[in-house]
């Protein structure tokens, strides 16, 4: 059997990659598991069936490679499929000549789960989430870097945070993505930036303190009127409870302009999101008012030794 007929056969995603990421085999698994043809991906680049999040690692673990620094590397990423949706696989790359230019073979294997559809990206939002967590320098930071990750990550057009404002009893419209510089939101002037218990999606969320899947808002008008992203009032949308506790804090909305069935997998996922992000938000307020109570004692004691300073 022909190196050539082993590589062409194998029952997982193989690739050789030239300089600057240039696809110069692939076999057909790998051309199934992405959801393009042979022919189009010889045209592109690894870069370019890869997460927009995920190509500085790429790119310095693939110089790294070609320099010589290394015999190779295994790397856990998101791919960008033909549909759009990520899904996420592994790499492992070794170095290799092809026509005596220096290139690497690739193993590359996707998530069987990230190649049918919505269930791949319950992976992808958790991680998407962790990360806007974890990069967000203060609490007021977090809810727009939060929506900018989910929206890039699950390919969604629009989304919304909503927090609950316990003197009035409302939600607030807290932050979107796109942000309003942007792209403006299209309000009305009844609801405004809040939210009654009960109202639209966010607030009927905020009543249930569960997730909610709208697979298209044009069968549900009394969501629609306040679904902000979906201008002519079609599209799916889901929407899950920020939690402190068992208390809801706030409601995540995420809308995209094509219907989605729903995924009983990713309602868990982002309940599980909900319940994150409540209690990240919390500790980081904490954490921001001990550093402002430390602050506050070093300015007192500062005064305290300038008033001794001058009695002396």
């Amino acid at each position: 059997m022909s190196p050539r007929h082993t590589f062409d056969s194998a029952p997982i995603g193989l690739a050789l990659v030239g300089h600057e990421g240039r696809f110069l085999q692939v076999n057909p698994r790998l051309c199934r598991l992405l959801g393009y043809a042979e022919k189009q991906l010889l045209a592109s680049t690894l870069g370019a069936v890869t997460d927009p999040h995920d190509l500085k690692t790429l790119a310095v673990r693939s110089r790294s490679l070609l320099a010589g620094e290394v015999d190779e590397f295994r790397l856990e990423q998101r791919f960008r499929r033909a549909d759009g949706h990520p899904a996420w696989g592994q790499i492992h790359a070794t170095l290799a000549t092809n026509n005596g230019e220096r290139s690497f073979a690739c193993v590359i294997t996707i998530d069987e789960g990230s190649e049918h559809g919505f269930s791949g990206l319950s992976r992808a939002l958790s991680f998407a989430v962790i990360r806007a967590l974890t990069e967000a320098p203060t609490a007021d930071e977090v809810p727009r870097k939060i929506l900018q990750n989910l929206c890039g990550t699950g390919s969604w057009a629009r989304g919304e945070i909503w927090i609950v404002d316990v003197r009035l009893k409302v939600l607030r419209l807290l932050d979107t993505w796109p942000p309003p510089a942007s792209e403006p939101i299209e309000r009305e002037t009844t609801t405004g930036t809040t939210c009654m218990p009960g109202i639209g999606l966010p607030g009927f969320v905020w009543t249930a303190g569960k997730p909610v899947w709208v697979a298209d808002l044009a069968g549900k008008p009394a969501f629609s009127r306040l679904a902000t992203a979906t201008q002519c009032g079609r599209g799916a949308a889901i929407a899950f409870p920020i939690l402190n506790g068992r208390t809801v804090t706030g409601v995540v909305a995420l809308f995209s302009l094509d219907t989605r069935q729903p995924d009983g997998g990713l309602l868990r996922v982002v309940a599980d999101i909900g319940r994150q992000i409540g209690q990240v938000i919390e500790r980081k307020r904490a954490e921001e008012a001990l550093q402002k109570s430390v602050e506050d004692i070093h300015a007192v004691l500062d005064n305290v030794a300038d008033s001794v300073m001058m009695t002396d």
